[in-house]
């Protein structure tokens, strides 16, 4: 499983920040990678949350697994849904997680995740275009 979790800022905040400014001030976000079963994390990299910083930690997790199919799931970032397929070119079994927050019907009140929603890629040829479509299945577990 993967996540970008937001670690803080570095030096500034977003708000007191300059376009003088280097680019390493500002949040900065840690990409985790954690093995569901076992807990052990083969990588992990801190960074923005843009597109470079997530190419460089799917490369930075695909040189430290073997080479076997797994299943890779990650939070609904959109920009694994194209980095996954630019990494590991289809030998993996990719979904991303999405929680979906919402308010009880009953009391108005915020509630905790209520749904968990997964979107499901197809598998792709490594030599055609990737399609934008995707089934969704939706279960009504809490976590």
């Amino acid at each position: 499983m993967c996540r970008a979790m937001k670690s803080g800022f570095v030096g500034k905040k977003r708000r007191n920040l300059r376009d003088s400014d280097p680019a390493e001030l500002g949040y900065q976000w840690v990409f985790v990678a954690m093995d569901a079963e076992s807990k052990l994390v083969p990588s992990f990299v801190i960074g923005k949350r843009t597109r470079e910083t997530t190419l460089r930690f799917l490369r930075d997790l695909q040189s430290r697994l073997t080479d076997a199919r797994f299943q890779l799931t990650t939070d609904g970032f959109h920009f694994y849904e194209r980095g996954v397929e630019d990494v590991f070119g289809g030998t993996v079994d990719f979904a991303q997680l999405v929680k979906l927050f919402g308010t009880t019907a009953s009391t108005g009140m915020k509630d905790t995740p209520h749904q968990e929603s997964r979107r499901l890629y197809p598998k792709c040829a490594t030599d055609g275009p990737i399609p934008h479509t995707s089934a969704q299945v939706t279960s009504n577990a809490r976590t």
